[in-house]
């Protein structure tokens, strides 16, 4: 159906500019033949009225004092005879002392008879023939001139001085002719149009459409693999080489695609090796930090030992009332609950989770659960922690133990910049807020994590969430943390970034989509 209204269209199109150039070709050919028939006409005309004047000159005769003999009635008959047989509306005849004499005058137009007394004088004193247009009328196409103004100088027998004739031979009766004649013409013109543009479509469809459509047909049957033949009986034309150059564009774009196959593939396979690093990376740097909290949760866990341990000892004695027992068997449940909070919380942090797939999670929640895991680690004592939490919607969409593993990472490591503060007094600030993103068409949750530590070197900015970089001694770091944390956030489509000056403290900033965008705080 389309490939059929496509061709309809082409013929359509052939049509209209075959008619086109058809329908100009004859309006300029038209407008040559008429500008050459009144250029004709003109030189006919003119022609007509200098044998008028010979024979008016042959006519006139003048008295012995010299002065034009008025014509007999039978000259004056023929004279205007020949007049009206040359289309002459006007003929004025100026004797040679200036007397004139009107020989007919159709029309009564003043403005005219003035006008060809003086072309009869100037033409008398020249001794030249004279030649001009006057008037406007409507012509075939254009305006044109109403008059031909022809003057000539005469002899007049008996007469030494000069005399001579002006004759205006009206054109507008040449005009209407041709006026006529041009229905005519456009009657015989659109019939061959007409004519010229079905033989003419008929034999451009024949010649090109045919064959496109042909073409088509087979491009739109082809299987994989197959060739574009297309085959024409007219030998080697330019369809065939198109059909030539199409079947070695579509061995190319087959080659092409067989190579795409296979980098896709490799890509693929490129893809998941490089997923699958991801994760062993992200494994690596989680399993460095539960060592780390390890260490930590040991020392941590030391005194309610002992604690346990003391009292198991005092409910050793004898003396003891059930009152006393039955207290420190209680101090030592909660001593012991104590612990198993603390190991709970390294286990629940450092256990892989079954699945790798998102969920819905609670930024501000998690952010307390990793503050509160992270509480009992040495490194933590005398940091004051603050919360302003001012976003109104804090859920994301985000697999919540890599996200706790961020925070994870970021508050260690201002604990860490904290430690070496001179000033001896440390402060962590977690701060929450909904932005527009750049834009402006989603809402983020934007997080803060600032310390009032000893900031970062300004050369350190640059590379800081490289690979394998650190800042911190031989021993004490992988390099991997701040790593991972860029990793993690952009592959849940965030960002971070670093801002800190020495002396006054860091700011890691996250943001992150929230899972409605349309919450925010007002």
């Amino acid at each position: 159906g389309d490939r059929l209204l496509n061709a309809q269209s082409l013929r359509t199109v052939i049509a209209i500019i075959i008619t086109l150039l058809l329908l100009t070709v004859a309006l300029l050919i038209d407008m040559v033949f008429v500008s050459t028939s009144q250029k004709n006409y003109i030189h006919q005309k003119t022609n007509d009225s200098r044998t008028l004047a010979i024979s008016i000159e042959n006519i006139l005769r003048a008295d012995q004092d010299g002065h034009l003999q008025r014509l007999t009635h039978l000259e004056e008959s023929h004279l205007k005879k020949m007049a009206v047989i040359n289309d002459i509306s006007q003929s004025v005849i100026l004797g040679p002392e200036g007397s004139s004499l009107f020989l007919i005058n159709k029309d009564n137009d003043t403005i005219l008879s003035d006008i060809l007394i003086n072309s009869a004088i100037q033409s008398r004193l020249s001794g030249k023939s004279r030649v001009h247009l006057h008037g406007k009328t409507w012509g075939v196409f254009f305006i044109r001139n109403h008059y031909l103004i022809v003057s000539a100088p005469i002899r007049i027998q008996g007469s030494a001085l000069p005399a001579a004739v002006s004759n205006a031979i009206n054109l507008a009766p040449f005009y209407s002719l041709q006026r006529k004649n041009q229905l005519v013409i456009l009657f015989y013109t659109i019939i061959n149009i007409i004519l010229l543009v079905v033989i003419g479509t008929y034999a451009i469809s024949r010649a090109a459409i045919r064959p496109i459509n042909s073409l088509v047909k087979r491009a739109e049957e082809r299987q994989e693999h197959d060739n574009l033949d297309f085959f024409y009986p007219r030998g080697r034309n330019e369809f065939r080489r198109l059909s030539t150059s199409l079947n070695r564009m579509l061995d190319r774009i087959e080659g092409d695609k067989q190579r795409l196959q296979e980098s896709l593939f490799d890509l693929e396979e490129a893809n998941r090796e490089i997923k699958n690093r991801q994760n062993e990376l992200i494994r690596a740097e989680k399993l460095a930090s539960v060592g780390r909290l390890s260490a930590g949760i040991a020392h941590e866990i030391g005194n309610p030992i002992g604690i346990v341990l003391g009292y198991l000892e005092m409910l050793g004695h004898q003396d003891l009332s059930e009152a006393e027992k039955q207290d420190y068997i209680s101090r030592c449940a909660n001593e012991i609950q104590k612990i198993n909070t603390i190991i709970r919380e390294l286990l629940d942090f450092s256990r892989p989770s079954g699945k790798e797939g998102t969920e819905t999670v609670g930024v501000h929640e998690l952010i307390k659960e990793t503050m509160d895991l992270l509480a009992v680690q040495p490194v933590m004592r005398n940091i004051n922690k603050k919360f302003e939490f001012n976003a109104v919607c804090d859920n994301i969409y985000a697999p919540p133990d890599k996200l706790r593993q961020v925070f994870v990472n970021l508050i260690l490591n201002a604990a860490d910049a904290l430690s070496t503060n001179p000033s001896g007094t440390g402060e962590i600030v977690i701060r929450s807020s909904v932005v527009d993103d750049n834009s402006g068409k989603k809402k983020m949750l934007h997080i803060e994590i600032a310390d009032n530590g000893v900031g970062i070197q300004p050369a350190d900015l640059e590379t800081i969430f490289d690979p394998f970089y650190t800042t911190k001694d031989p021993g004490f770091g992988t390099g991997l943390g701040l790593y991972v944390c860029y990793m993690i956030i952009d592959n849940l489509n965030g960002s971070i970034s670093v801002d800190s000056r020495q002396g006054e403290g860091t700011t890691f900033t996250l943001d992150l989509p929230l899972l409605n965008s349309d919450t925010n705080k007002s």
